[in-house]
């Protein structure tokens, strides 16, 4: 049997091996889910090469992988990578707002929101930047959030956070070091989080998605009232209890016309 090499998706090894007997001992690969022979210690006379790990992407190794099934093996931004879209917002001017203007800021669920046609009898402003996860706003909260000062604030966060594989546990601590910011910074600012939405594109993800959002609503509610949890998983859901994909664009991820429809509803009245 001659060499072979196997390629897994996103991730680069090359592979070779060797048929022996009486293999010695074995080291474990929990990425692999099977065991690798550490030290053969007779090889069978004439066997062909059949398949011995040889390289496993040390630099691949040190980001964090998706460890449940469906979740994405991506690989990881860098609060950097968002340095030219925060830049941008600089230079247009980031100061204290009106007391009556709702400063929305998170990944691109946010973004993509066209506040001014959904929100038409309130003053919002737009910081989201596409992508974006909990660790990223609060690297940039020093220059996005605090100046503005805002009295209320809306974010949304933790989708692409476990998507590319950061644990629930991860994703709570970040809130936490968000809200406790907010508490320091700006005690008197009203807070509503959004909570992860469901995806056509990430449905796997879902137990993942309710835990965290489980834990988010229990972290606003030790808040002192400075936030307040809001339900926007629920309403994306159909009969059937999957995510209608009639509220999403081709991307099966982002939400249309619709899907933000659902969202107005429900955040709207505790914004008026």
């Amino acid at each position: 049997m001659g060499n072979q090499a196997l390629i897994w998706p996103n991730v680069k090894i090359l592979v070779l091996a060797v048929v022996y007997k009486d293999l010695g001992p074995r080291i474990a690969m929990p990425s692999l889910n099977y065991a690798i022979p550490l030290l053969p210690r007779r090889p069978v006379a004439g066997a062909g090469v059949l398949l011995v790990l040889f390289l496993a992407g040390v630099a691949g190794c040190a980001k964090p992988v998706a460890s449940a099934v469906g979740q994405s093996q991506v690989a990881p931004k860098t609060p950097a990578d968002f340095e030219p879209e925060v830049a941008a917002f600089e230079a247009k001017g980031l100061g204290p707002l009106g007391d009556e203007v709702i400063l929305f800021s998170g990944s691109s669920s946010i973004r993509l929101w066209a506040l001014d046609q959904a929100f038409p009898k309130l003053k919002t402003c737009n910081l989201g930047f596409g992508g974006s996860r909990l660790v990223d706003l609060n690297h940039f909260a020093p220059r996005l959030i605090l100046p503005c000062r805002p009295k209320r604030l809306v974010v949304y966060e933790g989708d692409n956070d476990l998507n590319e594989g950061f644990s629930v546990d991860a994703v709570i601590h970040q809130a936490e070091l968000f809200a406790k910011t907010m508490a320091q910074k700006l005690p008197g600012t009203r807070i509503w989080w959004l909570a992860i939405k469901p995806s056509v594109a990430r449905v796997s993800q879902m137990p993942a998605q309710k835990q965290a959002n489980q834990r988010l609503r229990k972290l606003c509610e030790q808040s002192a009232c400075q936030a307040t949890f809001v339900d926007t998983f629920t309403p994306l859901l159909g009969p059937d209890g999957q995510p209608d994909p009639t509220l999403f664009l081709e991307d099966n991820l982002h939400l249309n016309e619709k899907g933000y429809a659902r969202w107005k509803v429900v955040l709207e009245p505790l914004l008026e």
